[in-house]
């Protein structure tokens, strides 16, 4: 029976071919990075504004109480309007939300110019 390293196959390309495919495939690694350095900054763009979802929602309710305790604070005897609308309480929840780590943003940035340099190499040869 042949084994694995006798059905190797080994191809043969000329310089102008392999610079080319080595740059096709550089550039690509170089799209693939950007796409998930754009997902991390997605991703904490998503938690800021959860963050200040939370916020303006804590915001609103102080306000909610606040009218509450102004209204108390008005004569009885006023008519109150037709339409009347109470707002109900929300519970505060503590949100929690992960950070995006700057080491692996850094980390692709690094992994970014190395591409850079070897396109750059690749690119003096031609």
């Amino acid at each position: 029976m042949k084994s694995k390293k006798d059905e190797s196959v080994y191809l043969s390309f000329n310089v102008q071919n392999y610079a080319k495919a080595k740059s096709v495939i550089l550039n690509s690694e170089m799209d693939l990075l950007n796409s998930i350095k754009h997902l991390h900054n997605i991703e904490s763009i998503n938690n800021e504004e959860a963050l200040l979802k939370a916020k303006l929602s804590t915001l609103f309710s102080s306000l909610v109480d606040y009218l509450e305790k102004l209204e108390d604070k008005l004569p009885k005897n006023v008519p109150k309007p037709i339409t009347e609308k109470k707002f109900p309480k929300k519970e505060k929840k503590e949100v929690e939300y992960k950070k995006v780590k700057e080491e692996k943003i850094s980390g692709i940035d690094r992994e970014l110019l190395d591409i850079q340099k070897k396109l750059e190499k690749l690119n003096s040869y031609n």
